[in-house]
């Protein structure tokens, strides 16, 4: 509010100072005042400025405005939220397709190097299966790592594209000089998935799958937990597998023969027991 200022220069007169401030005290609860001097005299001029009523007025202009701006914007907002998620679905919805053909992609590749290891056909479609449901034993739920581990089984065995067929279909043992070529799948395999983007957990898997925790496997002779937990997943879901299929040197065994062998020459060498104790309950 303005203050009221008076300068009085031509009365000192007792009762007219009475009559003003009584004055004053009615008409200054709804009207307020700056004083104005002009440049000719030294007389107060009173000048209304804002009555209290304006300012209610102006007030309420202003909240009604204020509430309509909020208003408007609540919608701007509540528009471009939908808009957001129709985007979103969509982003969806186009991932998921795109897995989709990945998933099948990976699984053609799978079947083709399979009729070339004729042996093995079916064999990485049984293992992605077994090795998400001991992923899912062990309490594993990242999505990017279920994901490396399915891929990775379906996977593992890419690289023996780059091994000749004479040593993949070899109705008997492999010489040594054989095995270390077979060895090389592995290598190669790593190769091949590493040049997809956002592979690099599926190459962990197709590069160290035949690692054993003893550091006895192939190819870079890692040892316990150098050997990412994906890994080991996939290499004793392999062996498993491996065991109760058709080889060329010898006929498949049965679960029972598999996991015996398994038991009582592999557990603490090729993998840790907690492993095998979780894949035992999956196999249940």
């Amino acid at each position: 509010s303005s203050f009221l200022a008076i300068w009085i220069s031509f009365s000192r007169n007792e009762s007219f100072l009475k009559n003003m401030k009584s004055a004053f005290s009615v008409v200054s609860k709804s009207v307020w005042f700056s004083v104005k001097e002009t440049e000719n005299d030294r007389e107060a001029n009173f000048v209304p400025v804002k009555t209290t009523f304006d300012e209610l007025n102006e007030l309420q202009s202003a909240i009604s405005r204020l509430v309509q701006l909020e208003k408007a914007s609540q919608m701007e907002l509540h528009a471009m939220l939908n808009s957001l998620q129709d985007s979103v679905d969509e982003l969806e919805n186009a991932q998921k397709t795109l897995q989709e053909r990945n998933l099948q992609i990976i699984s053609t590749l799978a079947e083709a190097i399979e009729i070339k290891d004729t042996s093995t056909y079916g064999h990485s479609r049984k293992m992605a299966e077994l090795a998400l449901s001991l992923a899912q034993e062990l309490g594993i739920t990242d999505p990017a790592d279920l994901e490396a581990i399915r891929f990775g089984a379906l996977l593992h065995d890419v690289g023996k594209i780059g091994i000749p067929e004479h040593i993949l279909n070899k109705p008997g043992r492999l010489t040594v000089e054989e095995f270390e070529i077979m060895k090389l799948h592995t290598v190669y395999g790593e190769r091949i998935v590493r040049n997809i983007s956002g592979w690099d957990l599926v190459a962990d898997i197709v590069r160290h799958h035949h690692e054993n925790v003893d550091g006895s496997g192939y190819p870079d002779g890692l040892l316990g937990d150098e050997i990412s937990i994906r890994a080991q997943i996939v290499a004793i879901v392999d062996v498993f597998t491996a065991l109760t299929e058709e080889r060329p040197y010898r006929n498949a065994l049965s679960k029972e023969e598999a996991l015996r062998i398994m038991e009582n020459e592999m557990v603490g060498k090729k993998f840790t027991r907690s492993l095998w104790q979780a894949f035992l309950k999956v196999l249940k």
